[in-house]
């Protein structure tokens, strides 16, 4: 006679076994649907449409697809949570990570802006966070402003910023924090703000400014702690000359210092 026990029970364990993985299913399911219809931060969007809910200031998925904190209208990556408006940036990788227009770059070797192609010129070095020669801006006669320079960190060989007779501000340098070589500003007639270098710590040789007929202060200079080689502050109209010797004592001077004809209104 033939047995057909041990097959009935195999099929027993295997209904059972499908019958608990079905429940293990349904139970995941309800978990789920019972996450999906959470509103932890009480903003007003359940938890499977808010970008965090934990913060009710965050953005949400249908307006801001990678949940980076830009809506997707505004935002040049909006596949990439990466990428957005203000984004740390990954220098010479090809990606414009901050949404600036472009990738920013390390530039090498020396460049000129002068009177020749000058709009051209300072536009080349747009995307520059370090110039590793010398960059001169010197002769122009139309450039008013320096803010395409705005991505500069430092400069490694010598800035001559010279003979620029409609220059008026220098914001654009504002995060210039190193000049590795010399700084040179000279006979810029109606440069009045320099506070563009206002972040500049350190001049690697000698800081020469002679002949701004419309510098009046050194403010811009209080973040300056060492200048390696020689200073030179001379012909400065409305400069006060006992701003200039106050200047002098609290930065450290590599070189000699030689300053006079600083002619301007001491208060």
């Amino acid at each position: 006679m033939k047995h057909y026990r041990p097959l009935f029970f195999l099929l027993l364990v295997a209904l059972s076994a499908c019958d608990s993985q079905t429940s293990n299913d349904d139970d995941t399911t309800e978990s789920d649907d019972d996450d999906e219809a959470v509103d932890g931060d009480g903003d007003g969007v359940l938890f499977g449409d808010d970008c965090d809910d934990g913060d009710a200031t965050s953005t949400v998925v249908a307006e801001d697809g990678d949940c980076d904190g830009e809506l997707d209208t505004a935002d040049c990556g909006p596949e990439d949570p990466t990428i957005y408006t203000g984004a740390p940036e990954v220098l010479n990788d090809g990606i414009d990570q901050d949404c600036d227009g472009g990738d920013d770059i390390t530039c090498a070797g020396s460049f000129n802006v002068d009177e020749v192609d000058t709009a051209d010129d300072i536009l080349a070095l747009e995307y520059c966070v370090t110039i590793t020669g010398w960059l001169s801006i010197y002769d122009t006669v139309d450039l008013t402003h320096l803010d395409l320079l705005s991505n500069l960190t430092i400069v490694g060989g010598t800035l001559q910023i010279w003979e620029n007779t409609a220059l008026t501000q220098m914001d654009g340098l504002a995060n210039l924090t190193r000049v590795l070589g010399a700084i040179y500003i000279e006979d810029n007639p109606v440069l009045s703000d320099f506070g563009g270098l206002s972040n500049l710590t350190t001049v690697g040789e000698e800081l020469s400014i002679e002949e701004n007929d419309a510098l009046a202060d050194l403010d811009w200079l209080a973040n300056l702690t060492s200048v390696e080689g020689d200073l030179y502050i001379n012909n400065n109209p409305l400069l006060c000359q006992d701003d200039v010797d106050e200047f002098v004592s609290g930065c450290e001077i590599g070189g000699s210092v030689a300053s006079g004809n600083n002619t301007g209104f001491c208060p």
